[in-house]
């Protein structure tokens, strides 16, 4: 409670500061007051901010709280402004999962693929793009989930088997 009057404080001796929009956005996220953290980001994104933490935090609670299209919009903002920032391409990367969006999933994961390879934070991502990727291609090709499930049970046998007997 101290934290947010000291930034409201600060807010009205510096209107345009987007820094102090951005820590008040964090602070009520934190707080789990979303609606506030909603508004506090936005204006910190309206300020222009030039820090790719305020868009990917921003589109992260955007696409936590299933607002995909707005956290896109967001996400690709900060990217014109950051195009080289792996955290962008992660978070945009899940926007793309959750909408099914294979495309463009595969798109933004193999882009940061390219640009951190070796980032141990993101290598769940690649492995989790990876399946999810190869599954939707199955479904597309009308494989039923049965089928899949036995599909996959059979690639594990046969995994075993190597790992057991030609290892």
């Amino acid at each position: 409670q101290q934290a947010v009057q000291t930034l409201q404080t600060d807010m009205k001796n510096d209107a345009k500061n987007e820094r102090i929009y951005y820590n008040m956005a964090l602070l009520f996220d934190e707080m789990n007051k979303i609606s506030e953290a909603e508004k506090a980001f936005a204006k910190a994104v309206e300020l222009k901010s030039m820090n790719p933490k305020v868009y990917y935090n921003y589109g992260l609670l955007l696409n936590q709280n299933k607002k995909y299209k707005e956290a896109e919009k967001v996400l690709l903002n900060g990217l014109t402004l950051n195009p080289s920032d792996g955290e962008l391409y992660y978070a945009l990367t899940f926007v793309y999962i959750q909408t099914n969006n294979k495309g463009k999933a595969q798109e933004t994961g193999l882009k940061l693929k390219q640009l951190e390879p070796n980032n141990p934070n993101y290598q769940q991502l690649f492995a989790s793009l990876g399946i999810w990727l190869c599954w939707f291609s199955l479904w597309n090709h009308g494989l039923t989930v049965e089928k899949i499930v036995v599909l996959a049970l059979i690639f594990i046998k046969i995994y075993f088997f190597f790992i057991i007997f030609i290892r």
